[in-house]
């Protein structure tokens, strides 16, 4: 926005030429440096404001109520769209324990309705993205193994943690295999053990009795994740895995736990000719 004043209106054609300044950072999407420009505009505006107070007249023969007012609205315009922005929500309100759950169930659900289109292999790569990002499988990993984790070398634990998503992936890749208007609800959430945070779920079935599903949600670097699955309150997925796992660790370590889920998650897998997610 180019307008011309004398050096007596030098205070509102700053004022102008920061407003410009915020739509130009505000098209490249970067918060950071709206934030900084707003910052700086807010720590320099009290003494343009008394520029503008001393001015007696305004150039052009607008009033200095048709500039203030056309300011105003300038402002909250672009106060709107940054709040627009994508992300901005997040970054101003971090995400609850809810949040994850709900993005789990929004692909469940994605899938089964697809189902009947969607071979258990594309059933894995569709939902592989999502379940990365709300379980912990690393954590989960580490707490089923146990003491054979900590005695384990960062290549044997890194294969543990591979075969394991690997397996979790394909056990809902083959579970979630079609739809009949099932829908998912969250109850609510709940201080849990150790730091942990409990949200209650339920599969809603309309032609059986409801699942009831609890998540049990940790915080790591600022973000929630699942550590723990436990069904109708009192089956934990960890607690099976880990009696599971003890004798396989025993008798092989790490790497013959590996080849094992592995083999599982081949089984479930191999129907459709594929096995996705394999290392090694």
């Amino acid at each position: 926005m180019q307008i011309a004043f004398g050096n007596r209106h030098r205070g509102l054609q700053a004022l102008f030429i920061d407003l410009a300044r915020v739509e130009k950072v505000a098209g490249c999407g970067n918060r950071t440096q709206i934030v900084s420009v707003l910052m700086q505009i807010a720590m320099t505006f009290r003494r343009r404001y008394r520029l503008l107070a001393g001015a007696r007249k305004p150039s052009r023969g607008a009033t200095w109520m048709e500039i203030g007012m056309a300011v105003v609205l300038r402002l909250i315009m672009l106060a709107l769209a940054f709040a627009a922005m994508p992300g901005f929500s997040r970054a101003a309100a971090p995400e609850g324990p809810t949040v994850p759950v709900e993005r789990l169930h929004d692909a469940l659900l994605g899938v089964m309705r697809d189902a009947d289109k969607l071979s258990v292999d594309e059933r894995y790569q569709r939902l592989a993205p999502t379940l990365n990002e709300t379980y912990d499988f690393r954590m989960m990993t580490k707490l089923t193994t146990g003491s054979a984790w900590t005695g384990a070398s960062e290549a044997e634990r890194a294969a543990l943690v591979a075969a394991f998503s690997r397996l979790s992936i394909a056990t809902y890749a083959q579970r979630f295999n079609g739809f009949s208007g099932e829908r998912f609800e969250i109850l609510g959430e709940r201080p849990g053990p150790r730091e942990t945070t409990l949200v209650d779920t339920r599969i809603v079935r309309p032609a059986d009795t409801p699942v009831q599903i609890t998540y049990v949600m940790q915080k790591h670097d600022e973000a929630w994740r699942i550590i723990d699955v436990i069904v109708q309150g009192s089956i934990s997925e960890l607690a099976v895995r880990r009696s599971e796992y003890a004798q396989v660790l025993r008798q092989g370590g790490p790497q013959r736990l590996s080849e094992v889920l592995n083999a599982k998650a081949d089984a479930m897998l191999e129907a459709t000719g594929g096995a996705p997610g394999r290392e090694g």
